[in-house]
């Protein structure tokens, strides 16, 4: 099983409740991405396919199979409507390799190598400097030579690339949060 969305709950749940998981992933995943409608109830922990295995505080699990990884913007979705439809306690996984917000049981060690560290952290820099020009100038603020609260002035509010080096400023990020907004923003460095 390649592609999934997977409920573990604490509880078993009644017929009703696994129709209700499977309209709530088919009404919120995105189109097409739902191949089966079907729950798996037979879940046996022997073969090698462990996504079909619960654990001691959620034993119960109940899988709808997928075209695709969802992402997890799109997996919120499905989160938040099953949230306000079920009472249990409860989680969602998807079969996605690495989460930017997976809840890991077990740190694990990120390197980034200097050139792609630069590489992103540049990236992230332009990004958050531009998207910081965007929210000021809506705000009623434009350049200026010197900075001004009283006329709304400021001399870093240009794009990035036309800032004096002396303006610009580079976020200090871990490497889980270098690889956390490479993994968002990919689309960037193509």
């Amino acid at each position: 099983m390649e592609h999934y969305i997977r409920l573990l709950t604490a509880e078993e749940l009644t017929e009703e409740q696994m129709e209700l998981w499977i309209s709530t992933v088919e009404d919120f995943a995105p189109n097409d991405t739902v191949i089966s409608s079907e729950i798996d109830e037979d879940q046996d922990c022997t073969d090698e396919d462990e996504s079909h295995c619960g654990d001691p505080d959620f034993p119960y699990v109940y899988i709808v199979l997928l075209t695709r990884h969802l992402e997890s913007s799109e997996a919120e979705f499905v989160v938040a409507s099953w949230e306000g439809r079920y009472d249990g306690d409860f989680e969602i996984e998807i079969s996605f390799l690495y989460r930017p917000d997976a809840d890991l049981q077990h740190p694990f060690d990120i390197n980034i190598d200097d050139e792609s560290k630069d590489e992103i952290l540049t990236a992230a820099a332009k990004f958050l400097h531009n998207r910081w020009v965007e929210a000021k100038t809506i705000e009623g603020w434009r350049y200026g030579m010197h900075y001004s609260d009283e006329q709304r002035t400021n001399p870093s509010l240009r794009n990035w690339d036309d800032l004096a080096p002396d303006y610009r400023k580079t976020p200090q990020l871990s490497d889980k949060e270098l690889l956390d907004f490479y993994t968002q923003y990919k689309y960037l460095f193509v």
